[in-house]
């Protein structure tokens, strides 16, 4: 009987496992993309902020292109 219930226990852990993996892998496209967005935002967010720029401006653009960059890495 023990070593059913052991047996079963392992099973169960396995599935555990496996189900842990599938979840919080992504493609490595995904992850290549990802990496792709957030340099074109920062070349986009070195465009738009000038030295001219205002801290307050040049906060909310950031704020706006790092939103962009999220929902684009998001729906990929």
């Amino acid at each position: 009987m023990n070593k059913d219930k052991a047996l079963e226990s392992v099973n169960e852990i396995k599935e555990l496992m496996e189900k842990s993996s599938k979840f919080i892998s992504i493609s490595g496209l995904a992850a290549i993309m990802a990496g792709v967005y957030a340099l074109a935002g920062t070349y986009i967010a070195t465009c738009l902020v000038t030295p001219d720029t205002t801290l307050i401006v040049a906060l909310k653009l950031m704020i706006m292109v790092a939103i962009l960059v999220l929902a684009a890495a998001a729906a990929r």
